[in-house]
């Protein structure tokens, strides 16, 4: 569920001061939380950065897993997992290998502090040209 105000679209939209973010009422579900980007067709994914929000650390999390599909309906494994250190830095993380898709999800899997939400600011997703 995402909270009213901040929609998918506010993490690709080239603006870090707006923020995609889980809801938090009338119920706060729990982890994990995800966001999935369309694109309009099939490209070579290398890899992704994450911007945190930035006003403050409700919504960060600290564990990831980073998925790529062909059609949104199949994801198989996570093309790449891991952990996030706490703060508002850029993260980046690239691929092992590149993989082709029209579809990525990013998987929130663990919050900070007990928090139940997830929030992002900038999600951007490298491509092979």
């Amino acid at each position: 569920m995402t909270a009213a105000g901040h929609e998918g679209d506010k993490a690709i939209d080239g603006d870090p001061a707006t923020i995609w973010h889980t809801a938090w009422e009338p119920q706060l579900p729990d982890y994990p939380h995800e966001i999935t980007i369309a694109f309009k067709r099939s490209a070579t994914i290398t890899g992704f950065m994450y911007l945190p929000r930035q006003d403050m650390k409700n919504g960060w999390f600290s564990e990831y897993a980073f998925y790529v599909s062909a059609d949104g309906r199949q994801w198989g494994d996570p093309v790449a997992s891991g952990s996030f250190p706490e703060g508002k830095a850029l993260q980046k993380v690239a691929l092992a290998q590149p993989i082709k898709g029209q579809y990525v999800r990013l998987v929130a899997v663990q919050g900070i502090e007990g928090q139940k939400f997830a929030a992002v600011a900038e999600l951007g997703i490298d491509i092979e040209e």
